[in-house]
């Protein structure tokens, strides 16, 4: 048990003096996940149900076993479970005299709370809020006392079941937030709310507790207690003080500047101290622009966001500053400003967080797609309005979800909020904000024109590893044309897969909770990074280098505050080897380039340059990487430089091997040194590879993933040193040569014909998956890709070893390591059976075995055609869907590709080790 001071509403150093004036705290429960004390507990109904034993507290009772686990939307399996806790305690005799105050932060659902024996006040309802009891006089000072909880994980209000228990989320039961008593002085300071605007204007309105005192003292201090200004009063009218200053030479709060300082409030009976607190805070100023757009601090904010769930997969809701923090850092490393709290309000320490490192949040009353009846929803808004009202990162409450809005409790918000902030209902035009969800691209088109800010709380619906990053490339340029842009918020943060603790395995609901750019433990699926570079505030103009190239890059500011000569900026050239055995080091060689960036204000263009030394057009790629002021990586850009023959001249090495051919009536067996190759007669594919006495199992082309083509002519003849295969078709694929040379290295030459829409374009060969170790390559990683997913990656030397993850439902293992990859120059497969290496003369995509995808009824918009091969080279690849769109309804990117003319490639194949 841990006694220590602490002041009301923050997360700061406890002091280390404790004066009868502060506010006293006892944890009766650990603060999260890690700390959790034990308590008694009995569930009555599913697992485990009736047996007395402990578990700890804070916690779900589900992930430990007991009860029932169900999703919200689940009909069937609505549990009616009741969990029991007993905790024994004991108060400091030096709190006698003291008013005490017992604080649950949140409780699912209905709780009914007594102490030795007696209730301690009337049932609280709703699952999300902070609420308390006066307990005072129902304590035994310096003996023990006894708190029994009973906790209903339905309500008894069908309203509250309706708005929390029927979600379409996993639904849980118990004290999942801390609990801890609060000793005050007879007459205390109760309520603080602060409205800090930035042109230094602070009000503070102050309700006291209790009568006697007669004045409100204020000094607003910097974090370092520095005073900003003199201390200021007023009197106490009818049990609350209003306090008026304008403090000078503040700095303002924003996430991209999010300064923060802190007032202490004392409450004084003529010169005598009663109570006295400290709360955090920040100025800002927020408006709504109708017709406009959002501003902050009179610069237009345009917020780029996700919507976030409290959850952890082995502890459900009940989560840990560390795990709030990682997903606060994490929000920030995909160039993200913004998160919205779905579907309920999160621990505060999150938003404790928020402040700090610097997001904006839409704070939200629960109510999915149900709202709270009226007298209910009036104490939680009262609640959560009081619990958060002073964070300055928070920009909107919402008031419920997609129609779970009780139009009674907008003016609710206002009530308790000082500062006024505007009410959104997310799903509809509220509060001259259109908040519609999952629109289609052509849809948003004509929002984007519409004259209402567009700020959709929810779009681009990842699901597996469709939509979020996939398509969003088209929806933001798309809305950033738009003059009344307000942002938008992906949904989802995570996938919400729980360790089930019956069997140990991930859970993710079907299809209704892999909606995650991360996993379940924050694993970064592709669209983490796509994510992160398409909402970089630093835009580079050049997707490709012009002929030419001196140096000049367009770089476009797209920070609200931040200049550019904040950023720092990093250029390197760099080479990459021509060929790399599994496994290697070091990724690349480097040279690093003096860079000079201009001060480009927000929202404006500029060039920067860097200086390119004699011979830089020797080298493979050019980098360029971003810094924010704070030294976070905003993203590293890269550039192939001309010269990808540089690649292939491995293949003509020289050599001088004898080649030996024989003919069946089925095939040509061609040998060259210990290599034996297999062709067929009847349409040219290769049939088989041997390596002295071991088979190398790639087969089977090349054959055109998509159409058809009849063999009309083939034929086969030395060429010099080397051997040539020729076929000719008719039909789409028009030709192939197999040149098979005395170096050991085989080329493929092959050319195809193709016309109209194509989600594939290009030629593959078998190979069994379970035969693939790893995999090494130059080119874009290292994720795989998607048509509408393109961003995300950068060129360079990448491996890793083989994984079978399917996106957001099973393996978990990233980056995937089957699928489409992008500008690739080589690939090398290190298997069973040993190296197989393929160079090719032009880049192109590359399919890398054929990704699993999950269960057919499940995959809803996300599915697609994706051929069967083990190794297939493409000139196209397919685009994804989301949950609700098909690819051609997410934008250009998405369409298939249209085909028109004549396609050729060249590709080099190596079995074996190769000599370097």
């Amino acid at each position: 048990m841990r006694i220590f001071l602490q002041f009301l509403l923050i997360a700061f150093p406890i002091l280390s003096i404790c004066l009868a004036q502060d506010t006293l705290r006892l944890d009766l429960s650990g603060l999260g996940k890690d700390d959790a004390v034990p308590w008694e507990f009995m569930c009555t109904e599913g697992r485990r149900a009736g047996q007395w034993t402990t578990i700890p507290v804070p916690s779900n009772w589900e992930m430990h076993g007991f009860g029932t686990l169900n999703y919200g939307r689940d009909d069937t399996s609505r549990p009616v479970e009741q969990g029991r806790y007993r905790r024994r305690f004991h108060i400091p005799v030096e709190w006698k005299g003291l008013r005490v105050f017992l604080v649950f932060d949140g409780v699912m659902t209905d709780t009914e709370v007594s102490i030795n024996g007696k209730l301690a006040g009337p049932r609280h309802q709703g699952g999300f809020y902070r609420f308390s009891y006066e307990v005072t006089n129902l304590l035994e000072y310096g003996t023990e006392n006894l708190l029994e909880v009973t906790v209903d994980k339905l309500s008894s209000d069908l309203s509250v079941n309706r708005a929390e228990r029927q979600g379409d989320y996993w639904v849980f039961g118990g004290i999942y937030r801390p609990v801890y008593l609060q000793a005050v002085p007879q007459q205390f300071l109760e309520h603080v709310a602060i409205d800090a605007r930035v042109d230094g204007t602070f009000i503070i309105q102050v309700d006291v507790n209790g009568t006697g005192p007669d004045t409100v003292e204020a000094q607003v201090t910097d974090l370092s207690g520095r005073p900003i200004g003199n201390a200021f009063f007023a009197r106490i009218e009818s049990g609350r003080a209003v306090l008026r200053a304008t403090l000078p030479a503040i700095r303002p709060w924003s996430a991209e500047t999010p300064n923060l300082y802190l007032v202490q409030t004392r409450l004084k009976q003529a010169d005598r101290l009663v109570h006295q607190r400290q709360d955090r805070f920040g100025f800002r100023t927020f408006q709504v622009k109708t017709g406009d757009g959002l501003y902050l601090n009179g610069a237009r904010v345009i917020l780029k966001g996700v919507n976030r769930h409290c959850f952890w997969p082995d502890t459900g809701r009940c989560l840990s500053e560390a795990v709030d923090r990682m997903d606060v850092e994490l929000i920030r490393q995909m160039n993200m400003n913004a998160v919205r709290m779905s579907h309920y309000p999160p621990d505060e320490r999150f938003l404790d967080l928020c402040d700090e490192v610097g997001l904006y949040v839409l704070d939200e009353l629960a109510g999915w797609q149900k709202a709270y009846e009226t007298q209910v929803g009036r104490s939680l808004v009262r609640e959560m309005v009081l619990r958060d009202r002073n964070h300055p990162c928070i920009l909107f409450w919402d008031n419920g979800n997609e129609g779970g809005w009780n139009t009674e409790l907008d003016s609710e918000f206002g009530r308790w909020d000082i500062q006024q902030r505007p009410v959104l209902h997310p799903l509809a035009i509220y509060s001259a904000v259109n908040t519609d969800h999952y629109e289609t691209y052509e849809s948003t088109k004509k929002l984007c024109s519409s004259g209402d800010i567009l700020m959709p709380t929810e779009f681009l619906h990842g699901l597996f590893d469709g939509g979020a990053g996939a398509g969003l490339e088209d929806y933001w340029s798309l809305m950033l044309s738009s003059k009344t842009i307000g942002g938008g918020f992906i949904w989802a943060f995570v996938d919400e897969g729980l360790r089930r603790p019956d069997t140990g395995l991930i859970d993710v609901a079907g299809n209704a909770a892999p909606d995650g750019i991360l996993g379940p433990y924050r694993q970064k699926e592709a669209s983490f990074f796509a994510i992160k570079q398409i909402w970089c505030p630093i835009f580079v103009c050049e997707k490709t280098l012009p002929d030419g190239f001196d140096g000049k890059l367009t770089i476009e500011n797209r920070y609200s505050f931040t200049n550019t000569a904040q950023c720092r900026f990093i250029a390197e050239l760099r080479s990459l080897p021509t060929i790399r055995p599994i496994g290697f080091g070091d990724n690349n060689r480097a040279v690093i380039c003096k860079t000079e960036v201009p001060a480009i204000p927000p929202g404006q263009k500029g060039q920067l340059r860097i200086e390119l030394p004699a011979g830089w057009q020797g080298y493979d790629c050019l980098a360029l990487r971003a810094r924010d002021p704070a030294g976070m990586e905003l993203w590293t850009w890269t550039w192939p430089l001309p010269g990808v023959e540089r690649f292939c001249r491995i293949t003509s090495r020289p050599g001088a091997m004898p080649i030996k051919v024989t003919e069946t009536q089925e095939d040509i067996d061609i040998q060259v040194g210990r290599l034996n190759l297999r062709f067929a007669r009847a349409d040219a594919r290769l049939l088989s590879v041997r390596l002295g006495e071991g088979a190398i199992s790639l087969s089977n082309g090349p054959r055109l993933l998509s159409g058809e083509g009849r063999l009309v002519h083939m034929e086969h003849s030395p060429d010099g040193q080397d051997y040539l295969v020729k076929a000719d078709y008719e039909g789409q694929f028009r030709s192939v040569i197999w040149r098979i040379q005395a170096n050991g290295w085989i080329c493929c030459d092959y050319e195809y014909a193709a016309q109209g829409p194509q989600e594939v374009l290009g030629i593959g060969f078998d190979y069994p998956q379970h035969k693939v170790r790893a995999k090494t390559w130059i080119g874009d990683g290292p994720y795989p890709v998607w048509k509408n997913r393109l961003a995300g990656v950068t060129f360079g030397l990448w491996s890793n070893r083989y994984n079978d993850t399917i996106t957001g439902w099973s393996g978990w293992d990233y980056p995937p390591f089957k699928g489409y990859f992008s500008n690739v120059r080589w690939l090398q497969l290190d298997t069973d059976e040993g190296p197989i290496t393929a160079v090719l003369k032009l880049p192109m995509f590359v399919q890398v075995l054929t990704p699993s995808l999950p269960p057919a009824n499940l995959r809803m918009k996300t599915d697609l055609p994706i051929p069967e091969a083990g190794l297939a080279f493409l000139h196209a690849i397919p685009a994804i869907g989301n949950k609700f769109h098909t690819a051609a309804q997410t934008g250009p990117q998405g369409q298939p590709t249209m085909a028109d003319g004549l396609y050729r490639g060249s590709v080099y194949f190596f079995f074996g080790p190769l000599d370097l």
